[in-house]
C-alpha cells in the first residue's frame, strides 16, 4: 500500500489526474491512506490545485473535505493558504465545511490566505462567513496584519 500511495502521490505532483482517478478506482483505499505527516489524497489534492481529484476523492466520502492531517490542516486550510481559488470556492460550497475551523495553532483558513495575501480567497472566506475575522491564533495576532503590512 505505501508503494502505491507514492506512486499516487507522484502522479499529484506531475498533474496526472486522470492516472491518478485510475489508480484510486482501481484501489479506493488509498483515498483514505495517510502518510506519515496524516495527509491524504484530500490534502494533496487541494495544495496541488487539482480540484477534479478532489472531488472525485470525497464523492463517496463528504466527511474527507474536512479531514485534518496531523497538525489540524484541512483541505480549506491547505488550498488558502497555496493559493487555490477554485478550490476554496467549491470547498466552501459544501455545507459541512467550516469557514473556522483552525489547526493547532489555532490558525484558520483566513490566517494563512492574508499572511500569503491571497486577497480573493480572503473574499471568498469572508463571504461565506463574516465571523471568520474574529478568530485570533494562539499567538494572539489577527489574521489581517499580514494582509495590512503589504498594503492590502
Amino acid at each position: 500500500m505505501v508503494e502505491m500511495a507514492h506512486e499516487l502521490a507522484e502522479l499529484l505532483r506531475e498533474r496526472k489526474e486522470d492516472e491518478a482517478k485510475r489508480l484510486l478506482t482501481r484501489v479506493p483505499a488509498l483515498t483514505h491512506f495517510k502518510d506519515d505527516s496524516g495527509r491524504s489524497t484530500v490534502h494533496f489534492a487541494a495544495v496541488g490545485g487539482s480540484l477534479p481529484l478532489l472531488q472525485f476523492s470525497i464523492i463517496d466520502n463528504p466527511e474527507l473535505a474536512n479531514e485534518e492531517d496531523e497538525l489540524g490542516w484541512t483541505p480549506l486550510i491547505i488550498a488558502s493558504s497555496a493559493g487555490r481559488v477554485e478550490v476554496v470556492r467549491f470547498l466552501l460550497t459544501l455545507p459541512h465545511v467550516n469557514v473556522n475551523q483552525t489547526n493547532s495553532n489555532k490558525q484558520s483558513a483566513l490566517h494563512y490566505a492574508c499572511s500569503k495575501n491571497h486577497i480573493e480567497i480572503v473574499k471568498l472566506l469572508i463571504e461565506a462567513d463574516p465571523g471568520c475575522v474574529n478568530i485570533t491564533d494562539k499567538f494572539w495576532s489577527d489574521r489581517f496584519t499580514s494582509c495590512g503590512q503589504s498594503g492590502q
